[in-house]
């Protein structure tokens, strides 16, 4: 009967003695995988210059006691395209707006660092190193904005083909209903496609007993004419903004990292890091 008790109290012994050790973060990391060395690691931006190097400081721990072998960071390459046009003849706010994000370079090895002992931190109870890896210079952003002189060969690298007349067709169905008729007249005025005269011959009216106001529109048999003369405006004159002498387009390509560190055992095992957003200026 004694041997059964101490049998049972033993187990029960290594419990509350284990439980009463301090508790570490670096040893909760440990206790998470007790395969991987458990790795962690700080950027001190998450913006940086492209073509420069982005400083790191990395924490590590193998709970295996298996020897780390060596470390690499890997990072893949998102780029990031927002296209926007605005209209400034009109009274109402119009934009057109595009935002394209894809994947332009698989995760994979950007550098790797030798392991050394006297990385060990007693404090810290994990080995700590700082060091950095590179941002390609290619990366710099590309911007197109304040327009004071349109390029048109330009515009056609940068935009896709249907923008234009995507921006043009939706501006003018938006023009096209009845509160709208006093922006339609004004941009066509305005941009001197028709006289204030020849717009009104293209109109007729009738009050309105709700509002008890005149309530005009385009004649069905000027539509056509009218739409015409609408469609024959080039693209650029409807985003041109005569108060500052200024193309209202904007064009940005902007790229981001999504790096993390990894730490290699000698027995093979991997321990990765949470990925890090790097926006390249």
């Amino acid at each position: 009967m004694k041997t059964k008790e101490i049998l049972i109290l033993l187990p029960l012994l290594a419990m509350v003695i284990c439980s009463c050790e301090k508790n570490d973060p670096v040893d909760d990391w440990a206790s998470i995988g007790h395969v991987t060395p458990t790795t962690y690691w700080e950027i001190p931006s998450s913006t940086v210059s492209a073509g420069s190097n982005v400083a790191f400081t990395a924490q590590f721990y193998s709970s295996e006691n298996i020897d780390i072998d060596h470390m690499e960071v890997w990072y893949d390459v998102n780029e990031h395209i927002t296209l926007e046009a605005t209209c400034p003849s009109v009274t109402f706010t119009y934009t057109k707006s595009v935002d394209v994000t894809s994947l332009i370079r698989e995760f994979q090895k950007i550098a790797s660092y030798e392991f050394k002992e006297e990385f060990w931190n007693s404090d810290k109870r994990a080995y700590v190193t700082t060091a950095s890896f590179p941002s390609s210079n290619t990366l710099k952003p590309i911007e197109w904005s304040e327009i004071t002189e349109f390029d048109a060969e330009k515009y056609a690298t940068l935009f896709p083909d249907t923008f234009a007349t995507v921006f043009q067709r939706d501006l003018y169905v938006e023009l096209e209903k009845q509160e709208k008729y006093s922006d339609f007249r004004k941009l066509m005025v305005d941009l001197e496609v028709m006289t204030t005269d020849e717009f009104r011959n293209c109109t007729d009216s009738v009050f309105d007993e709700n509002s008890q106001q005149m309530e005009y529109f385009i004649k069905d048999d000027s539509k056509e004419y009218v739409k015409g003369k609408y469609f024959a405006i080039p693209f650029e004159e409807l985003t041109f903004d005569k108060s500052n002498m200024i193309y209202k387009l904007e064009y940005l390509k902007a790229y981001k990292l999504n790096a993390a560190y990894k730490v290699f055992d000698k027995a093979g095992n991997i321990g990765v890091s949470e990925k890090k957003e790097i926006d390249l200026i």
